[in-house]
């Protein structure tokens, strides 16, 4: 369960960082400095992060109910 709690710790992380990134790409693509791709591909790294880290607080979630519960 560390490990999951890490990794998900770590996609937080990760999460923030990009997206404190984005307004920066955003004006880069308006200004005509990078490629709207840019953009693209880092809203759907977030997008990613924030489904696995979905997944893996279900999985933190379960394995503490089987704790609680012994099953």
């Amino acid at each position: 369960m560390l490990t999951t709690e890490a990794k998900r710790k770590e996609n937080l992380s990760l999460i923030k960082s990009y997206e404190a990134e984005l307004e920066r790409i955003r004006a880069s693509v308006v200004l005509g400095v990078l490629p709207q791709s840019r953009l693209d591909v880092r809203q759907n790294e977030i997008v990613q992060l924030k489904a696995e880290n979905s997944r893996l607080a279900e999985e933190i979630s379960e394995t503490k109910k089987h704790i609680v519960t012994g099953k």
